[in-house]
């Protein structure tokens, strides 16, 4: 992705629509299309005007063996991937909401600046809480009490600065 936003989607069961995550400049997306070389079968819908580069399947083959660098950026941000969701997965299973919240904060990219991180929440509250497991309300209650407790500040609808990042990480870490 080299601009721009994506909404990464599936279509449970019930045929609600589940986020899986959003997908921002220099990340990537199908990966696991070109690793099983199975048609992927979630929805991408850009949020906003988007750039790209698309690749087919045997050309990004050629450039990965001639280019084996690609391949180990390409794993970490797999692994990185993996770190954040089984985050979220034990906030989620911890049933707390409070550890939800922290930990997608914690996992949304982010510029660093005197020891605080600012990140700006990629979607709607509304498509936030539906990622979550949670209403927007119960959403913005949880963002507000950690404001309260000044462990992030909330700049307009959304931008967050987190102001201390190991008390949030407690927070984001299930008991």
């Amino acid at each position: 992705m080299h601009s721009g936003q994506l909404k990464v989607s599936h279509a449970a069961a019930n045929g609600q629509e589940q986020i899986l995550r959003t997908v921002t400049d220099g990340d990537v997306v199908g990966e696991r299309a070109f690793l099983t070389g199975h048609r992927p079968n979630d929805l991408a819908v850009a949020l906003e005007e988007s750039r790209m580069c698309v690749f087919d399947h045997a050309d990004l083959a050629v450039l990965l063996r001639d280019y084996p660098d690609i391949s180990q950026r390409m794993l970490r941000t797999l692994s990185d991937r993996l770190s954040s969701v089984e985050r979220l997965l034990a906030a989620i299973t911890s049933s707390d909401v409070n550890a939800r919240v922290a930990a997608y904060l914690l996992d949304l990219p982010g510029t660093m600046r005197d020891g605080a991180a600012t990140v700006r929440l990629p979607m709607a509250k509304q498509e936030i809480a539906a990622y979550l497991g949670t209403t927007p309300e119960t959403l913005s209650r949880r963002l507000a009490a950690l404001s309260a407790s000044g462990l992030i500040e909330l700049h307009g609808r959304r931008e967050v600065t987190i102001l201390d990042i190991d008390a949030l990480e407690h927070v984001a870490t299930p008991r």
